[in-house]
């Protein structure tokens, strides 16, 4: 009875520790065994010997089927993504805001020292100006102060002219009255008279004293007379309300001498005022430094934090937009099938026969299995075949 029993039982032992076998030699031996000089057949294993065709098998798969540019795209397109990043957003701002004095004084102590001129192209810049200011003055062509004024300002203009007409008036008058005003008047005549004997050689040479006087008292008392007059006062205020309506309504002609000169005037003080604000640093001007700047950031801090919902909403979109847009430059950037590569050829034998094992151990084990169940088989097909020829 052993005889017929013994081929299965040994069949089936060889056949599962044969497929054992085989499966172990996937990954063993690790390295390569020599006898006199060659080197033994089957060393090293399969998966060690093949492991830089392995990598490269498992990048082309990773980057032609896993990670695509359709399936990131997909993927970032999820509104689970847009939360995620706008949730970081957020966090980033509220940590700025938390930190921001420290951020702010950081910044401000390695740009504090710095000319200005190292921020920005002055020249550019100055041209910029130029140009805006040209097109603000070509705008201004053929229209009136009235039309470009508001008209609350207007308003406001026309009450302060009318209170201040009276008091210019008055000026006026007393003016007229004052001695100062007198010897102003003698003093114009003195010299006039002067020029006119210059040009008129033939008149006495006591012309001057003898008129001079008599032309000044007369001017004198005939301007006192006037001042005198009650209705010189109104008649002022109203000739100031007129040239006053008058400059409102006169029609800007920005190709006249006196605007060319203004252009010409604020072209040069800009020239000038850049040039000097270009060689300075932000310590040589305390103002700005120590009022504008502290100022001008708290104002952002606090801007930044009422609207961070708006801005991190903004920012995520934008962001998830601009990477799908670069995402064919970025996959290429980041070369998946070499970066997976890399890391396979740098894992152990050991990782990647625990990697290999935990995906397909129950199926391995159920080849090793079937290798008994053949053995035992066969075995037993053996035992059949002897004893039907006996």
């Amino acid at each position: 009875m052993i005889e017929y029993l013994l081929p299965p039982i040994a069949g089936g032992i060889i056949g599962y520790f044969t497929n054992y076998v085989a499966i172990k030699m996937l990954f063993r031996p690790v390295k390569p065994y020599y006898l006199f000089g060659r080197k033994l057949p089957l060393t090293p294993g399969l998966i060690p010997s093949k492991r830089e065709k392995l990598a490269e098998a498992i990048a082309k798969v990773v980057k032609e089927n896993l990670i695509t540019e359709e399936v990131v795209k997909k993927r970032l397109n999820e509104e689970k993504i847009y939360l995620s990043l706008k949730e970081l957003i957020e966090r980033f701002i509220d940590r700025f805001s938390e930190n921001s004095e420290e951020y702010f004084q950081e910044f401000l102590a390695h740009i504090d020292n710095k000319p200005f001129k190292e921020f920005g192209n002055f020249p550019q810049i100055e041209e910029s100006l130029k140009t805006f200011m040209d097109s603000i003055f070509r705008s201004l062509e053929g229209k009136t102060l009235n039309e470009l004024i508001p008209s609350s300002l207007k308003r406001d203009l026309e009450s302060f002219i009318d209170k201040k007409s009276e008091e210019i008036a008055s000026y006026i008058v007393q003016l007229v009255k004052d001695k100062e005003f007198e010897s102003i008047v003698y003093s114009f005549i003195d010299s006039a008279l002067e020029r006119l004997l210059a040009h008129v050689p033939f008149l006495p040479q006591n012309f001057k004293s003898s008129v001079a006087e008599k032309l000044g008292d007369a001017i004198v008392k005939n301007l006192r007379s006037l001042a005198d007059d009650p209705a010189l006062q109104s008649k002022i205020s109203k000739l100031v309300w007129k040239k006053f309506q008058s400059v409102l309504n006169t029609k800007i002609d920005t190709n006249s001498r006196a605007f060319t000169e203004f252009r010409s005037f604020l072209n040069s003080l800009l020239d000038k005022y850049l040039n000097v604000l270009s060689e300075k640093t932000i310590n040589d001007l305390p103002v700005l430094k120590e009022k504008i700047l502290p100022h001008l950031y708290t104002l952002t801090v606090r801007f930044i934090q009422s609207e961070k919902e708006t801005i991190s909403s903004m920012a995520a979109e934008k962001l998830l937009k601009i990477i799908e847009e670069e995402l064919p430059v970025i996959l290429e950037s980041i070369d998946i099938e070499s970066m997976v590569k890399e890391r396979v050829n740098a894992l152990p034998v050991e990782e990647v026969e625990g990697l290999i094992l935990k995906l397909i151990n129950e199926e391995l084990n159920y080849i090793t299995l079937l290798g008994g169940v053949l053995g035992f088989i066969i075995g037993l097909f053996q035992s059949f075949v002897f004893y039907f020829l006996q």
